[in-house]
């Protein structure tokens, strides 16, 4: 079953582990949690046998977020909300498909919750730099406080839900710059073998490599 780190809410002492509370506070997060509930009860009740992964910030190719993210560094229309310090904690596509296959097929796996997440958490501002760097652009310098920010994305969330349509700015995107999402990921290696091997800059020179060949950077 494939859940999300975003089970969690917002971290207060990162990093968080399997047996860290959940307190999510926006819908998404809410229903993961309430869907990881759902299928572990099944499992126990009928003894099916079920994992739940959480995966961490999943980047690369084929993922629009991440083509977004280097679309708007690229032409410098990246502003950070916050002074960056927040931490991310990224996990390229292929090794976070390695996580799904191991947690599949591993003896110890079934019952069991597991993060995957990659080789260490970023700062936003480390993250965001190393785009900039792959790209061969300038590192974005905009920055934005928080006070600013928080009334606009209020009032774009009650128009779209009053006109029906998708705003570009939402609690859950702005937790992209606020929230602290770094993470142990000592069980899945200790349980299974399981540790990401793909670091940040090659993950994102991979990912430029692949967008800048379909021509959409």
């Amino acid at each position: 079953h494939c859940s999300s780190v975003g089970v969690y809410g917002d971290i207060k002492n990162p990093p968080a582990d399997e047996e860290s509370e959940g307190q999510p506070d926006v819908a998404y997060e809410k229903s993961k949690l309430a869907g990881e509930k759902a299928v572990l009860g099944y499992a126990q009740e009928s003894g099916y046998e079920l994992t739940v992964v959480r995966p961490a910030w999943v980047y690369g190719p084929h993922c629009p977020r991440t083509l977004k993210l280097f679309k708007t560094i690229k032409k410098g229309r990246f502003f950070f909300v916050g002074d960056g310090s927040t931490l991310r904690h990224p996990i390229y596509i292929d090794d976070m498909v390695a996580g799904f296959e191991i947690t599949a097929v591993h003896p110890q796996s079934p019952g069991q919750v597991f993060i995957i997440a990659g080789p260490r958490a970023v700062t936003l501002r480390e993250l965001v730099d190393e785009i900039a760097h792959a790209l061969q652009v300038p590192e974005p310098a905009i920055r934005l406080p928080l006070w600013s920010v928080w009334p606009v994305v209020l009032l774009m969330e009650t128009a779209g839900k009053m006109l029906r349509r998708e705003v570009p700015f939402t609690r859950r995107s702005l937790k992209f710059f606020t929230g602290n999402t770094a993470f142990s990921t000592s069980k899945a290696k200790a349980q299974l073998g399981y540790q990401a091997e793909i670091d940040l800059a090659e993950g994102l020179n991979l990912t430029y490599a692949w967008l800048r060949g379909k021509q959409l950077v």
